[in-house]
């Protein structure tokens, strides 16, 4: 059975997790700065997602935790992040990402955060850029990996005044 193992083609977990800790190996070449890039846009899009599941989570925690207060049962306990795993969509199809399990956890509080209105909006920002430079270090990466790119859209467009 052993024989077999050798030889079985990787999961798409291993494969995201190795090409995360692969960057961090990896030359200044152009092909090397190309699977990076790569690389970083999926970080990218995970720690996005993770920032938006942290929030929907915590609303629902914060629901029940009410309930639970108001029937006089155990309060429940703060939801945490499953995994550094996510599923996103890209060109090519679906793909599983890969970030260091504390990393998402950070991503994952300052989504729940946000949702309570524990930080101001540059709060969350700064937060944000701070776990970006985390990973664009890990990653070995030269260029900015900018978070909550959307975040930042919706709240330009609610500082616009508008003229009626």
């Amino acid at each position: 059975m052993a024989f077999f193992k050798k030889f079985s083609k990787p999961s798409a977990k291993e494969v995201a997790l190795a090409d995360y800790e692969r960057c961090g190996t990896l030359d200044d070449s152009h092909t090397s700065h190309v699977f990076r890039t790569r690389t970083a846009l999926r970080v990218r899009a995970n720690l996005n997602k993770t920032f938006i599941q942290g929030a929907k989570r915590e609303l629902k925690y914060q629901a029940d935790l009410v309930a639970a207060i108001k029937a006089g049962k155990a309060t429940p306990e703060r939801p945490k992040v499953e995994s550094g795993y996510q599923v996103i969509s890209s060109s090519v199809g679906k793909l599983i990402t890969y970030v260091p399990i504390h990393h998402a956890q950070k991503m994952y509080d300052l989504g729940g955060k946000y949702q309570t209105t524990e930080l101001s909006i540059g709060q969350v920002f700064e937060e944000a850029a701070s776990i970006a430079n985390e990973v664009t270090n890990d990653l070995k990466f030269t260029s900015k990996i900018e978070l909550l790119e959307f975040l930042r859209q919706e709240s330009d467009n609610e500082a616009e005044p508008t003229l009626s």
